[in-house]
């Protein structure tokens, strides 16, 4: 969203490159935060990154893919909060902020729901083995699935991988609240 004095604002995409760069320093503040926060999570650390997990199998199984997105995003923060860093977290959500429109489109574009939940449960595992590197290093390669394969199109194939992304979930949407009316 952009916003201009005396104008309003008005809802913005990002290119390719503005994405990808998004990205990159997502990476950097998602790995920061498993490093610090290994070493100093407590039990209802794990047990809030536990629910979003279940939340997200349990949304996997339901075709939900908005329920998934939105554990997805909290298993993301949860990292974040528990690193325990105030300026950490403010960059983080800022950017995320920025990103979200862009972030449910590109967990479509990793190769499958399934997936993302077997990465975070081993990057889970690492952490209550309270290895921080290791733990870090997955969630690095976690964040870069989808953005190698975002680097790989062209401009024109990203907005139609997107686009076409969105339109799948809008359509999982209108079941889900279909059958939840039903």
């Amino acid at each position: 969203m952009t916003i201009t004095p005396r104008r309003g604002a008005v809802v913005t995409s990002l290119s390719k490159r503005d994405f990808l760069e998004a990205y990159q320093v997502r990476e950097a503040l998602e790995s920061l935060a498993v490093q610090l926060a290994v070493p100093v999570m407590t039990t209802e650390h794990f047990a809030q990154l536990d629910r979003a997990q279940d939340r997200m199998i349990a949304a996997d199984a339901q075709d939900d893919f908005l329920g998934f997105f939105d554990a997805n995003i909290e298993f993301h923060d949860a990292w974040v909060v528990a690193a325990g860093n105030g300026k950490l977290l403010d960059v983080y959500r800022r950017l995320i902020g920025q990103m979200v429109p862009y972030r449910r489109p590109s967990a479509l574009l990793r190769g499958g729901l399934d997936r993302s939940i077997a990465e975070h449960r081993d990057i889970l595992e690492a952490a209550r083995a309270r290895d921080a590197p290791l733990a870090s290093a997955l969630m690095l390669r976690h964040i870069q699935v989808p953005q190698r394969r975002l680097m790989s199109l062209t401009e024109e194939e990203f907005a139609r991988e997107t686009q076409g992304a969105m339109e799948t979930m809008a359509a999982g949407a209108m079941a889900t609240g279909s059958a939840a009316r039903a």
